[in-house]
């Protein structure tokens, strides 16, 4: 008996030892890359129980890093730098960076030598682990990408960076549209911000497959003249990408003049100078290259001949020169991606009328007129160089105006026919002109005045578009059974009563205006399934916006819930900006926010915080949290930074493509935040952050103060100041909230 219960305790003692055995696979299958090169060997790499292992030796020599056994306390040490890693024989912990974390397998000894969990330790000491089926890839990414952005005016892209690195550019083989951008070395920083114009350009961004290089793929609707040499520049952290347009064509017609086509819409910017002795026209197009254009100029009675040169390099510029005989006179129209020069007295004028405080003619080419008013008596100037008068173009008297007796015409020299509105007292005015069928209708508004009223059809909503000549006062109603939108306008004068209507289109069924009070004149539109609206411009405006929802799925904002969201900055691995004493911006942030929840909740608010501990939220799920929950506002809570230690104070950011309600809720915290902290107004600003570009409710971004500037840390360091910042936000929250629930009202 008692040898059957000594089998039995050897035997459970045996499975006890079995379950806690380290098994080695016999062969480790997959490839390891390490910095690139493959580093596969079965002395050096291990599978325990699943996971990668690495000799300890080895690996302090992949990391250039010092390693040390203290065989007295059986401690294996692992340091480079800043970095460390600890491992004991028998303890299941690691310390890595001042940090601690549970090993399920330990700090393995085979054969008198000592293995590492590879994954653990190369991430602790600031490398980049990754994998697919077949293989694992390590490698050091020390270049990290803030920004892509584009600018406009330039017409380059820009990518920021935290540093130099090595880059390749090419266009794709397979789509010459389509640039892909390689960097080594590079990820994405944690507060990565795509600032491209999501309507022009769109990204694709990877790793290639030996996940050396950040792979970035852009695909433009901008033409892209791509040439290494001209394209590139790099300064300092930033590589410069230049979008170039290419000169298609210069030709010569009889009818029309010459013209000189891209292959985009650079006209605009084209810079036109002239010389004598030999006269000249010498027309300048930047970020323009010459790329076997076709030159299908003849010669004529005006023009001698045309010289064309690449003028400039960096920046690139393509210079067109016309020698002009000796009599000729050119004026010029730009159109989209070309430019016509022809004869001037070619310009044709027809159809003279007034109606209304709108003088309104045609013209079959574009003017460029020089408008200027006379006094004793008051009269309007309208000279039109380069034109003639057909029949229609004659003089019209306005019977019973309150404004014009007389529009008169008269050829005031060779070249220039004027135009001459003799006035009841001086008014404002302003110049139209816009296509019309082969030609153009021009129109000059006197006074305050309606130029169109157009109805917008997007996915989701229709727009409503009133231009006016001036900023005016406007408030805007909705109005039941039958179900319309009023929008009454102050400061009307004789304005254009037989303005052309919009049809039917969306949700808007019927168009009308005309008087309604002393000084107001009101525009009212018939709706049909129409789920809410959102005026999107400021309270005096010269172009009113308006957009009607078509489908309860885009009426998200009117739906929208009373729950506020907070969202602390940055968390996690992502520390923010760090002050000079040492102060983390996530951990201000955080305990600011958490400041803000507290008061808001004892006012009887809703609150929702986006992280309540220190973690790592990405910006999308930030933006998710908002959306899914419906909240009537997001306040997302930051501190700033700067090079300059000196540099202090508060500011605001809303979208660049803010509504209305974002900057009233910016102005309503700035406002009170300041009054409360007493620090620098820095005033409203408007920047492209992802939380709020891509939010639907009201949003802003804060940055209460700089962690940069010594004073400034120690103040946000401070309990008293931090409640301080906590009831400004607060108070400016609770006036937006008070002055929606009246505007509702």
């Amino acid at each position: 008996m008692q040898r059957k219960i000594g089998l039995i305790a050897v035997s459970f003692f045996i499975l006890i030892l079995l379950s806690n055995m380290i098994v080695f696979a016999n062969e480790y299958e997959r490839n390891i890359y390490f910095d690139g090169e493959k580093i596969n060997s079965d002395s050096n790499i291990k599978d325990v129980n699943g996971e990668v292992y690495i000799k300890a030796r080895f690996l302090s020599e992949l990391l250039e890093a010092d390693l040390e056994w203290r065989k007295s306390i059986q401690l294996l040490e692992l340091e480079k730098e800043n970095n460390y890693a600890k491992m004991m024989k028998g303890n299941p912990y690691l310390e890595i960076n001042n940090t601690t974390r549970k090993v399920a397998n330990g700090l393995i000894i085979d054969n008198d030598q000592a293995y590492l969990p590879f994954k653990k330790i190369v991430e602790g000491f600031g490398y980049i682990f990754t994998t697919d089926s077949k293989s694992i890839y390590v490698f050091n990414a020390e270049i990290m990408v803030n920004k892509i952005s584009f600018d406009e005016k330039n017409r380059r892209l820009k990518i920021n960076l935290s540093e130099e690195t090595q880059v390749e550019i090419n266009k794709m083989e397979d789509d010459p549209e389509k640039l892909k951008i390689l960097l080594r070395r590079a990820t994405l920083s944690g507060d990565f911000r795509d600032e491209l114009p999501s309507e022009d350009f769109e990204l694709e961004i990877k790793r290639t497959q030996d996940k050396m290089y950040l792979e970035i793929i852009v695909d433009s609707t901008k033409n892209l003249a791509f040439q290494k040499s001209e394209s590139i520049i790099k300064t300092n952290n930033d590589i410069f990408i230049n979008y170039l347009s290419k000169l298609k064509e210069i030709t010569w017609e009889d009818n029309q003049g010459l013209k000189i086509i891209t292959d985009d819409n650079i006209i605009g910017e084209a810079q036109i100078s002239y010389l004598d002795e030999p006269k000249k026209m010498v027309i300048d197009f930047p970020h323009t290259i010459l790329n076997g254009f076709k030159n299908n100029f003849s010669e004529n009675r005006w023009i001698e001949k045309v010289e064309v040169s690449q003028f400039k390099t960096n920046p690139m510029v393509t210079r067109v020169v016309l020698e002009l005989k000796e009599s000729s006179y050119l004026t010029q129209e730009k159109r989209d991606n070309s430019i016509i020069f022809y004869p001037k007295g070619q310009v044709e004028l027809s159809n003279l009328e007034y109606e209304n405080s709108v003088i309104s003619f045609e013209s079959n080419k574009k003017l460029q007129p020089k408008i200027f008013t006379l006094s004793e008596p008051d009269r309007l100037v309208v000279d039109l160089p380069g034109a003639f008068r057909n029949y229609s173009f004659s003089d019209e008297t306005a019977e019973k105006d309150e404004v014009v007796k007389k529009v008169r015409t008269s050829r005031f020299n060779s070249d220039v026919v004027r135009l001459v509105a003799d006035l009841k007292k001086q008014v404002n005015y302003n110049w139209s002109t816009e296509r019309n069928g082969e030609g153009y209708l021009n129109k000059i508004y006197l006074n305050n005045n309606i130029r169109k009223i157009e109805i917008g059809d997007q996915k989701g909503y229709n727009e409503i578009r009133i231009s006016f000549n001036n900023k005016l006062d406007y408030e805007v109603k909705k109005r039941e059974s039958p179900d319309r939108l009023v929008i009454d306008v102050r400061g009307l004068e004789n304005y254009n009563r037989k303005l052309n209507l919009p049809e039917e289109k969306g949700v808007v069924k019927k168009v009308d205006f005309g008087p309604y009070d002393k000084d107001v004149v009101r525009f009212e539109f018939l709706l049909e399934n129409y789920y809410g609206h959102v005026v999107n411009s400021d309270n005096k405006a010269k172009n009113v916006s308006i957009k009607l929802w078509k489908t309860r799925r885009e009426k998200e904002k009117e739906d929208l819930s009373d729950l506020i969201v907070i969202d602390p900055g940055h968390g996690g691995f992502d520390p923010g900006a760090i002050g000079g004493n040492g102060l983390q911006e996530k951990e201000v942030n955080l305990d600011l926010a958490l400041l803000v929840r507290d008061k808001l909740i004892k006012k009887g608010h809703n609150v929702l915080l986006t992280r309540k501990t220190d973690e790592y939220v990405s910006l999308q799920k930030r933006v998710e949290i908002a959306r899914d929950k419906k909240a009537r506002i997001f306040v997302s809570i930051h501190n700033n930074s700067s090079r300059k230690s000196h540099t202090g104070g508060s500011e605001i950011y809303v979208s660049q493509n803010y509504k209305k309600e974002d900057m009233q809720l910016a102005q309503l915290i700035n406002d009170n935040l300041c009054d409360e902290i007493k620090l620098d107004d820095r005033g409203l600003k408007q920047d492209n952050f992802y939380v709020i570009k891509n939010t639907i409710m009201p949003s802003v971004l804060l940055e209460v103060a700089f962690l940069s500037n010594p004073h400034e840390e120690k103040l946000l360091g401070s309990n008293v100041f931090l409640d301080k910042a906590a009831n400004g936000i607060v108070d400016g929250i609770l006036d937006f909230l008070e002055k929606d629930r009246l505007e509702a009202e």
